[in-house]
């Protein structure tokens, strides 16, 4: 059993992507955490990791086409078996499932994702009415947003890790992986990075615009501010961040997952283990808010599932996925 990737491995899968990625969460199936297995006829892989006897993939395989992607998926399966491994499919886009139900699989709800139409997005009426508020209060302290291009400033960057080391530590939470990155100081240097300063130039808040592979749309990762920053400041940048991809032409933002949202009464036991998990696992504690904060921007909201093999995987599944996604 494999452990680390070699340099044609990656290099293979960073070829895939680019020719066939369609996913918002493609950059992640290159990171650092992850193992790939690429299929046999070279045509498509799939990234994952390892945690006790699980295989957790992130999403779909990258392929040519979807058959190619089934044929990875059986191929991967093939290889978990042989090595006493149980694989589980994380964040599949409900318009993909039947690739896996065609084979035997199950699946149970996970979240809800959010994207926003950028040509439909208005701060104009009632319902936006405190967004507006919320803004025009920051733009009154004197407050303006920053569009870094690459590559970033050495300083700059030591500027943003103050902020994001102040972040975690105000917010106690740790750093996650799996379906979206850490700080990276080599990645975050080649990266558009939108920062708001205050009228000394401090930083008090900073995200960084991911590579995207879906059609027309783009996304950020880390978003992150320090603990003297005014409320509402997480709206200002996104909102600055809609501008700004306006301006070049893009149509959607992907804003990413609300675990469990959309899953008000839970009625199997998978989507009540699911629940409690997300409300009792501290890692997965930031995720409650999401919902109501990514509402404010209108997006539609996309479901997203867990793919398992049978009805034991279940139990596992809550603490194998708190596992994966600590660095």
């Amino acid at each position: 059993l494999k452990n680390t990737v070699t340099a044609q491995e990656k290099e293979i899968a960073t070829e895939l992507i680019a020719k066939y990625g369609n996913s918002s969460l493609d950059y992640f199936k290159t990171y650092f955490d992850k193992l790939i297995f690429i299929s046999k006829n070279q045509n498509a892989f799939l990234s994952y990791r390892l945690s006790g006897n699980f295989a957790v993939v992130l999403e779909n395989p990258v392929g040519s086409d979807p058959d190619q992607m089934k044929s990875c998926i059986i191929e991967f399966d093939k290889y978990c078996y042989d090595f006493g491994l149980r694989s589980i499919y994380y964040r599949i886009p409900e318009a993909d499932l039947k690739t896996y139900t065609k084979i035997g699989k199950k699946y149970f709800f996970l979240g809800q994702a959010a994207i926003v139409n950028l040509e439909e997005f208005s701060l104009e009426g009632q319902n936006k009415k405190s967004l507006r508020n919320g803004l025009k209060k920051i733009a009154d302290m004197g407050l303006q947003t920053t569009i870094n291009e690459p590559p970033i400033k050495d300083g700059l960057l030591q500027k943003l890790n103050a902020v994001s080391d102040q972040w975690l530590d105000e917010t106690g939470r740790k750093e996650i992986l799996f379906s979206q990155g850490i700080f990276l100081w080599e990645e975050l240097k080649n990266q558009t990075i939108i920062t708001v300063e205050n009228n000394e130039g401090k930083i008090l808040a900073f995200l960084n615009i991911i590579p995207d592979y879906a059609k027309n749309e783009s996304t950020y990762d880390l978003i992150r501010k320090t603990d003297d920053a005014p409320n509402g400041i997480i709206d200002f940048i996104l909102v600055a961040l809609f501008n700004h991809l306006k301006s070049k032409n893009i149509t959607y933002v992907d804003l990413g997952l609300a675990p469990m949202s959309g899953i008000e009464n839970p009625q199997t036991v998978q989507e009540k283990s699911m629940k409690y998990a997300y409300e009792k696992v501290k890692s997965f504690s930031h995720y409650k808010g999401l919902r109501n904060f990514k509402d404010k921007f209108s997006p539609s909201w996309h479901n997203q599932y867990i793919i398992f093999t049978d009805d034991y995987d279940l139990i596992q599944i809550p603490r194998i996925l708190s596992k994966v996604i600590k660095p």
